[in-house]
């Protein structure tokens, strides 16, 4: 029996290398997509820029020509600014949505033929993000709620051709991502970023085996979204006290 092919992009570092890993311990054979080299090693690596529209036709291209078929597309690639938005440069902005949305939709659209005749399985790489409003991440916020729609309507219109869409909701893991946000803002201290991305990209796999629609990690996170809605102005004010807004009037 061939081997299932699963396509990765952001596969250099954090949760892409640790998803490529994880899939390559299941049997599958990773193409990794990425700038920079994995520290993990792939069955195949292809150095791409995915906010390139001609870089995404070239890697399209090369899939096509070398593999015949994919089972699994996961859009991981992504990255993050800590800015307000009254400070937000528009072309920094504008560089966001560029990788974080563009970029997923463009490699999506160029492999989904390939998706479709294998009736394979799409993961999108969101965020908690794309649920809780936060301080100083507006920008971010903004793509990973634009992902989130994404992937909902995505799933509705790939249902007549069994395709499905798993749209993966993480909260802050220690995976270096604050070291590659751009912006003038400081991260402050968050449960749970200390743990790494091993137990994340299990409970990823296992979910797309179960067929699941979304996967919010950890699930306390699902409280956390609750009492959003409930106690919004609680839930402003603890925003504040861990930016430190309050120390900028």
């Amino acid at each position: 029996m061939a081997r299932k092919i699963v396509v990765i992009t952001g596969v250099s570092k954090g949760i892409g290398n640790a998803l490529a890993k994880e899939f390559q311990w299941h049997g599958f054979q990773v193409i990794g997509i990425s700038r920079t080299e994995p520290v993990q090693a792939v069955d195949e690596w292809i150095q791409a820029d995915l906010t390139d529209p001609k870089e995404v036709m070239r890697v399209a291209s090369i899939i096509k020509v070398k593999y015949p078929h994919i089972n699994v597309l996961i859009n991981n690639a992504g990255r993050g600014l800590y800015e307000k938005w009254e400070n937000t440069d528009l072309d920094d902005l504008r560089d966001l949505f560029e990788l974080n949305l563009f970029g997923l939709l463009g490699i999506t659209q160029k492999l989904l033929p390939m998706i479709k005749e294998s009736k394979g399985t799409i993961i999108n790489i969101s965020s908690v993000a794309g649920k809780l409003p936060v301080a100083c991440m507006g920008p971010y916020c903004a793509t990973k709620f634009a992902v989130n729609a994404l992937s909902d309507s995505l799933r509705i219109e790939m249902m007549p051709y069994g395709v499905k869409v798993l749209n993966v909701m993480p909260g802050r893991i220690s995976t270096g991502f604050s070291d590659s946000c751009t912006g003038t803002q400081k991260a402050p201290k968050t449960p749970g970023a200390k743990k790494g991305p091993e137990k994340l990209v299990s409970a990823i796999f296992k979910a797309y085996k179960k067929e699941k629609k979304q996967l919010i990690f950890p699930k306390w996170y699902k409280w956390v979204m609750r009492a959003q809605r409930i106690f919004p102005n609680y839930y402003a004010k603890k925003n504040i006290q861990k930016w430190n807004l309050d120390s900028d009037k």
